[in-house]
């Protein structure tokens, strides 16, 4: 049974009900149905792209501030957004309609390579600045960013969709009732593992499938497989946690070290080993927190499994390691594949007895493979990020939904911080090497040296073993270095600091010279004003001395004319000429006089009051 080859119907009532208002016409390409926005439509549809072009023009300024010409960017950030979202609307078409019309690309966009591409045909656009400023949208929570991630999802979804034509069903909510939906051990472990950063993702999506009708359980092969984890993680993890440096255990993925950063603050809660024990009983765990029932897959899980089973195994295995994102050299193990396996062959069985059911993951390699005599569209495994783009075309747009499409797709495209596994711990941990107290840059050096050079060694062999241990030596200096490191650190910090406090010591001295230079100006501008206005009173007293003589010689001198009085009272004139030079020496010490000291003060040049 076809479970998405619904009736087109509404689809093409809702695409006549356009052509109808003139908004979109019809047009045949090589013989197909295709439609095109008239004016009309343009005219109608302005409303909305506005608030897009709003929208990007926020997020453009925010991201790309100070770049120039802003505009050059905003067009390649479109044109680069264009190609990424078309390359992920394949993939998803892929998942959910799989038939001959649709590709089989299911390697995910490297952005960088599309940033490169797009510098060609925008050289006014700088490489350096625009490849951060493209990985920032792709990481950046900003609900403008959101916003135009979940929309740029949804339209090129939608329109290869309408685009395939009679396929174009995938857009009704009832494709979703009555499919059955079993989980991916990694989904498992999202929903279970707060910590985990794919969480409310996961806990989010199951609430909205379940809404629509979707039976939603656990194969009893992926509870064995968590069971087995927790067993085994149980087992190693006393010696492993204690061999993880404090730096890299927040980077640590897995039941024991999400486990031991809850409880490791708190005495008073259990052990990390008590609280691992509980997973063992997967069923349990299972049902009592996700409430979710346990489906039995009978013989499927036989052991040892057969060759159907092995062969399966190693094609998704290298499906996996062939299909891995640039800069991530993780590999699939073979219990990991072989668990695959057997949910896809289940899977199968059930859709051969004509139940409708998917197995729903987030390792992104599963969904490439197809059973050849499958005839369901739907591939037998879906991604959570081609589920959330198929859910948000049937579905009222939320901002729950909206976020949790943005998380996946940052983690999908941009390559972040390297994570850990308690087994790449374990490995080191079965070879004597002791890691705790090695710089933490050694210990990420190592580990990703390991996951590149050391495929298929048997550590059970003694052989492999030495030859592990001679492979990640050169890693391991004395654990020493880590504290001579930190001291180096702190000495040049010292050496830093006395440098500034050798600075603000030189600024300080500065400040004060510069203080006595303002108060020296200070108390020389006062003695200029001050001396001004004593020799003002100085030609004052001059003045009325000079006038005080003239008139005695007016009126008490002999003489034919007043000139010979006031000739025959020079003695008067030079006693007052005297005295008023003599005040100003004493007065105003003659600094300021405006006749050179020599002339003015060489009777009296022999002294200075002081």
């Amino acid at each position: 049974m076809d479970i998405l080859r619904l009736p087109s119907d509404e689809v093409l009532k809702q695409l006549e009900d356009l052509v109808q208002k003139k908004l979109i016409e019809r047009i045949t390409v090589k013989n197909k149905k295709r439609w095109k926005v008239t004016e009309a439509g343009k005219v109608k549809f302005s409303g909305v792209r506005i608030g897009v072009d709003s929208r990007i023009d926020n997020v453009v300024n925010t991201i790309f501030a100070g770049c120039e010409p802003i505009a050059e960017y905003r067009e390649a950030l479109l044109e680069c957004l264009s190609t990424i979202f078309g390359r992920i609307a394949d993939r998803y078409i892929d998942e959910i309609i799989s038939d001959d019309r649709t590709g089989t690309n299911f390697l995910p966009a490297n952005i960088e390579e599309v940033a490169t591409n797009v510098h060609l045909s925008h050289p006014k656009v700088s490489h350096e600045e625009f490849f951060p400023g493209l990985r920032e949208f792709f990481l950046s929570e900003h609900p403008d960013a959101v916003w135009i991630k979940w929309t740029f999802c949804k339209n090129y979804y939608a329109l290869k969709i309408v685009g395939l034509g009679d396929v174009s069903n995938a857009l009704s909510k009832e494709a979703f009732t009555g499919l059955s939906v079993y989980l991916d051990t990694n989904v498992i472990l999202s929903a279970l593992d707060k910590r985990d950063e794919n969480y409310s993702v996961v806990m989010h999506l199951l609430e909205r499938i379940r809404g629509l009708g979707c039976e939603i359980g656990v194969l009893d092969v992926t509870a064995k497989e968590l069971s087995e984890l927790a067993i085994w993680q149980g087992e190693t993890v006393q010696d492993v946690l204690n061999q993880i440096p404090d730096e890299l255990l927040p980077r640590t993925k897995g039941l024991a070290a999400s486990v031991e950063l809850l409880y490791r603050q708190d005495d008073s809660n259990p052990s990390t080993e008590a609280v691992l024990a509980e997973f063992e009983n997967a069923d349990r765990i299972i049902g009592e927190r996700l409430g979710l029932p346990i489906v039995y897959t009978s013989s499927f899980d036989a052991d040892p499994p057969s060759d159907v089973v092995q062969s399966l195994a190693s094609t998704l295995k290298s499906n996996y390691d062939t299909g891995r994102r640039q800069g991530d050299d993780r590999r699939k193990s073979e219990s990991a594949a072989l668990h695959d396996a057997l949910a896809l062959i289940f899977v199968k069985r059930m859709r051969a007895d004509g139940k409708r059911c998917v197995f729903l993951t987030l390792d992104k390699s599963l969904p490439t493979f197809r059973f050849p005599e499958d005839t369901t569209q739907l591939r037998p495994a879906i991604t959570i990020d081609a589920l959330l783009s198929w859910l948000g075309i049937i579905l009222e747009d939320d901002e729950s939904i909206e976020r949790a499409y943005s998380t996946l797709l940052s983690a999908q495209l941009v390559t972040s911080q390297q994570d850990f596994s308690i087994g790449e711990f374990a490995m080191l941990s079965q070879v004597g090497m002791d890691c705790k107290n090695m710089p933490s840059d050694d210990m990420e050096q190592c580990i990703l040296y390991l996951r590149r050079e050391a495929q298929g060694l048997d550590l059970r062999s003694a052989d492999d073993r030495e030859k592990l241990h001679h492979k990640v030596t050169s890693f391991f200096s004395s654990p020493a270095r880590k504290y001579l490191g930190e001291m180096a650190v702190l000495r040049d910090r010292v050496d830093k600091s006395a440098v500034v406090a050798e600075e603000l010591r030189r600024q300080v001295k500065s400040s004060e010279n510069r203080g006595i230079e303002l108060s020296e100006k200070a108390k020389y501008v006062s003695k200029v004003a001050r001396t001004k206005d004593r020799l003002w009173i100085v030609r004052i007293v001059l003045l009325v001395g000079i006038l005080s003589v003239i008139w005695a010689a007016s009126e008490y001198a002999t003489g034919e004319n007043i000139l010979q009085k006031v000739i025959s009272f020079w003695p008067l004139f030079g006693l007052v000429l005297a005295l008023c030079f003599a005040l100003a020496r004493v007065w105003c010490r003659g600094d300021l006089w405006p006749i050179a000291k020599k002339q003015l003060f060489w009777p009296f040049s022999g002294s200075e009051t002081r």
